[in-house]
């Protein structure tokens, strides 16, 4: 009724001949050398050339949470790392570094973006708090639809 077939172009028989040249085991070999090979990476490491380290907050001695008015980074650090520490941060990002080293940075990717100034820095009990005002980005821009 309906001239599928004729529509498709592949038909049943010509798929079949195509699939039988490969062999299961051949596909899996390849799959496996090819997916160790994309694995060798540091994905989620440090570079161990550069020292940089980066978090998205889920890190054991890094808490980055969100409310609807600010950001809040909480860090565990001792007493003898606070003498060293230094912090800067972007519109969306939170760098912390070492005076006296400074290639070792630890970079946390903040959840929505931050105003420039009034970042407010506590440290207390072996915790620094980070505390960041949310920037409004209320810019948007009407689409046009077209029939």
């Amino acid at each position: 009724m309906f001239p599928w077939k004729s529509l498709f172009p592949f038909q049943q028989k010509e798929i079949g001949g195509l699939l039988k040249p490969f062999n299961p085991n051949d596909v899996e070999q390849y799959i496996q050398s090819m997916m160790g090979k994309a694995m060798q990476g540091n994905f989620g490491q440090s570079d161990s050339s550069s020292g940089v380290k980066a978090s998205d907050g889920h890190h054991d001695n890094i808490e980055v949470f969100e409310t609807h008015e600010h950001v809040f980074v909480k860090v565990k650090k001792s007493e003898e790392d606070m003498k060293d520490l230094r912090v800067f941060h972007t519109s969306n990002q939170a760098i912390l570094s070492s005076k006296e080293r400074e290639e070792e940075q630890t970079i946390i990717t903040l959840p929505s973006l931050v105003h420039r100034k009034g970042c407010i820095a506590k440290y207390r009990d072996g915790l620094l708090v980070l505390t960041f005002t949310k920037q409004d980005d209320m810019q948007f821009s009407e689409v046009d639809i077209r029939e």
